[in-house]
Order: C-alpha cells, then sequence, then structure tokens
C-alpha cells in the first residue's frame, strides 16, 4: 500500500514539474529503440520494400551464394537406404494372388552332418565307462584342487582336503540319491534303514564336510557385480563349459526330440522359477 502512495505521489509531482514548464518532455532519458511512427499502412510496406531491395544489392555485392529451395517431396514416396532415389509405397488393393507352389529349396534344409558315432563312443560299454567319458580323469582332478583351495581359503589352521577317490565315492552317493529317495540326507546312514552301499562308502561326517566345501572355480577370480565382465555362473562356469565340449563331440542326428525338465529347488538364486503347472512348480 505504501508502495502504490509512493508512486502517485511521485506521477503528481512530475505532471506538477511539467505545468510549471520546469521540464520538458525532452528531459526525460531514452532507452535508444525509438520506434518510428507511419502515417499510413502504405507508408509502413514502401519503407518494408525498400529494405528488401537494400539487402538483396547488399548480398549481390558481397557474392554470397545463394541457397537453393530444397526439392519436392512426393508425398507417398519412401526413400530408399542405398540411393536418395523415392521408392513408392505398395498398393495392397492392386495385388493379385496367385495358387502356384511354394519355392522349395533342398539345399537349405538338407542335413550335412553325420550320425555315425566315432570309434571313442562305440568302444564305451558300461555305464561306469560312460560316466569316466564325461567326467574324465583330468576334470575330476581340477575339482578336487579347487575344493581343496577352498577348504584352506575357509579354515587355514584345519583344512578339510579331500582327495580323487573320496570326491568319487562323493559322487556315486549323489547318483544313488538320485535313485532312491530318503526323507533326509541323514536317513541313509540310519542303522535301520539306511543304505548299505552308501554306509559302507564314507561316513556322513565325511559327506557332509565334502559337500560343505565343494567348489569348481577359484573365488579370487570372481569379478564383482558392478564389473562389466561379471559372470553370474562363474561357479559353475568351468563345469558348464567342460560338458559342452564333451556334449559336442556326439554326433547330432537328423531327427531331434527335445524337451526340458524342472529341477525341484527352493534356494535362493536368479534362475529360480515358479510354474505352477509344473509337478515341481519352484526349480
Amino acid at each position: 500500500m505504501a508502495e502504490n502512495n509512493r508512486r502517485d505521489g511521485d506521477i503528481e509531482f512530475w505532471l506538477r514539474q511539467l505545468e510549471d514548464g520546469a521540464i520538458s518532455e525532452d528531459d526525460f532519458e531514452s532507452d535508444g529503440d525509438e520506434l518510428d511512427f507511419y502515417p499510413t499502412q502504405q507508408d509502413l510496406l514502401d519503407v518494408l520494400e525498400n529494405d528488401d531491395d537494400d539487402g538483396e544489392a547488399r548480398s549481390n555485392d558481397n557474392n554470397e551464394e545463394i541457397i537453393p529451395d530444397p526439392p519436392i517431396v512426393i508425398a507417398d514416396a519412401v526413400p530408399s537406404n542405398n540411393n536418395d532415389a523415392p521408392v513408392h509405397s505398395l498398393d495392397i488393393q492392386r495385388l493379385i494372388w496367385k495358387n502356384q507352389p511354394l519355392p522349395f529349396n533342398e539345399n537349405a534344409i538338407k542335413f550335412n552332418g553325420t550320425e555315425e558315432h566315432p570309434e571313442s563312443l562305440m568302444n564305451l560299454q558300461t555305464p561306469f565307462q560312460f560316466f569316466s567319458y564325461f567326467f574324465t580323469e583330468e576334470f575330476l582332478s581340477q575339482i578336487v584342487t579347487e575344493t581343496n583351495n577352498y577348504a584352506v581359503q575357509n579354515k587355514p589352521d584345519r583344512p578339510d582336503v579331500i582327495t580323487l577317490g573320496e570326491l568319487r565315492k562323493y559322487l556315486g552317493i549323489l547318483i544313488y540319491m538320485s535313485v532312491y529317495h530318503y526323507p533326509s540326507v541323514r536317513g541313509y546312514w540310519a542303522n535301520k534303514h539306511g543304505f548299505e552301499a552308501i554306509i559302507k562308502a564314507m561316513p556322513v561326517n565325511k559327506f557332509e564336510k565334502i559337500r560343505r566345501v565343494l567348489h569348481f572355480n577359484d573365488n579370487n577370480k570372481h569379478l564383482p557385480i558392478d564389473h562389466p565382465q561379471h559372470d553370474r555362473l562363474h561357479k559353475l562356469r568351468p563345469v558348464i563349459e567342460h560338458l559342452n565340449t564333451k556334449f559336442s563331440t556326439i554326433p547330432i542326428s537328423q531327427r531331434l526330440s527335445i524337451d526340458e525338465q524342472m529341477c525341484a529347488t527352493k534356494m535362493g538364486h536368479f534362475l529360480k522359477q515358479y510354474l505352477p503347472n509344473k509337478p515341481h512348480k519352484w526349480g
């Protein structure tokens, strides 16, 4: 309110000064951007035309390059990737459909593989030989090395190291457990209803120690999550690469039937899925 009164007082003061002749309108400062006054519209048009003529004359004197207008583009044309020539869109209503046999290229679907198995596979007779073909001595020795390295890292004073023979027994027990299902792991070593072959192969405490320290890769080489080359399957990467290499040695038949199976588990892992219509919903 006080600001409005002050402005009104200033206006009255300047008006009295003008009436008394103490100052004139020319005494007020101008910002320098005075607007020209044109009495009629025709006068304004004449001035604009003269300005355009002066601009063209200046551009011709300076020998400036005149950029031509862009060419007219056809509305229903689409430029191609190879050149700028327009390619007209396809008129679907004018298409003519014909009944003719589908072009068939036999060479495109011809089976170029072989179904002959190598001699190394044909000589395998027993289940143990087939198992040893995939889980070779070298690969099992690598598992023993990585397991013992982790055991030393975990308990340097008393590491739970294993041998190659103990690893073979451990894998054999896992195969038995996949066929004969007990309510719990320790149930296989029960006094009354235990599994005799497993009891004779290894004590339960040794089995649990191997299961606790079993490793396939070096944890020190595991890159952090924010690294661009982080491998979420680092712990199993040697097993995956080894088995893929061995599987690739088996010839692929011309006709294949492929299916998948859910491995039941409820562990916290990014690969875990929930499929309610499967026999094992979590896996």
